[in-house]
């Protein structure tokens, strides 16, 4: 059983040969939190996948303290992305976590192209787009 077997919060998924699919639940504790990051951490160093969707529908909830470990996150993995990752999704309908994300963002700026969008398709489309070519 893996570590996401174990966390209620969030899950992976191949979605397909190049996409890394990431669903979250409502609401993360800061064990569940510092599972994610973690994970996210190690797996995206070994996997070859180029984008990414989060899955964020779900999300409720993002604490002050889980948004600055988000950030500090981001910050560590940037010559990561900037390497292997082409661009990603983040996927989410609740207006206080989006405001939260764009913040976020203005701290760490992507160094990849992103959207955030409302649904499954629009981020398939996106990161077909952006991967035309490769």
């Amino acid at each position: 059983m893996s570590l996401t077997d174990k966390c209620k919060w969030y899950r992976y998924y191949d979605l397909e040969q190049e996409i890394w699919y990431i669903k979250f639940g409502k609401r993360a504790n800061k064990n569940e939190f510092e599972s994610f990051l973690i994970q996210y951490e190690s797996r995206y160093i070994t996997f070859n996948k180029k984008s990414i969707i989060f899955n964020g529908l779900d999300i409720e909830y993002l604490s002050v303290s889980q948004c600055i470990q988000l950030a500090n996150m981001m910050r560590r993995m940037r010559p990561i992305h900037s390497l292997q990752l082409i661009c990603f999704c983040i996927v989410v309908n609740n207006n206080i976590i989006i405001n939260l994300l764009n913040f976020i963002f203005t701290i760490v700026i992507p160094v990849r192209p992103y959207i955030i969008c409302d649904n499954i398709e629009i981020a398939k489309k996106f990161i077909h787009k952006q991967n035309e070519g490769l």
